[in-house]
């Protein structure tokens, strides 16, 4: 694996719709806004551990998207939304985000979530972070602390 790729990575943490009714005030539209918590100091399904104490999530909230399953390098329309809130919290790295009203994908998504919350005692979309790797406990890949990353940059979700 190339070092370029070892530091990258992505992370899934459920995630629920806002609880109350949100409008925009200059269109009347439903504002489509989903939250959760998007990361945590707990092993990843790579076998990481991302501590939310160290990512810098300015660029997040900069420039960051949302990107329906990473599929935006081949798929345009999977950009479906952008951080509305982002801040770590004592649980983890806890995310708003909200979906573009233009956006059918978007919209097939509010519905999933609505529908998933309606009807499933346990299943609900996730939030999966992606980011840069900015410093691991260490930079030997066969030590175990290879696999702590304790400073990273969050670019998008």
């Amino acid at each position: 694996m190339s070092k370029d790729l070892q530091n990258n990575f992505s992370f899934w943490c459920p995630i629920e719709k806002a609880t109350e009714k949100l409008v925009d005030p200059t269109t009347g539209e439903e504002i489509m806004r989903l939250g959760g918590i998007a990361s945590t100091s707990d092993e990843d399904s790579d076998g990481e551990f991302l501590d939310p104490k160290g990512f810098d999530i300015k660029p997040l909230l900069k420039s960051g998207m949302v990107n329906w399953h990473h599929q935006a390098k081949g798929q345009p329309a999977a950009i479906i939304g952008e951080p509305s809130n982002a801040e770590i919290r004592k649980e983890g790295l806890y995310i708003e985000t909200d979906l573009y009203p233009s956006s059918q994908i978007a919209h097939d998504v509010w519905e999933l979530a609505k529908t998933l919350e309606k009807d499933s005692k346990s299943r609900r979309l996730g939030y999966s972070i992606e980011g840069k790797v900015l410093k691991r406990k260490s930079n030997n890949p066969s030590d175990p602390d290879y696999k702590h990353i304790v400073s990273a940059v969050i670019t998008g979700v």
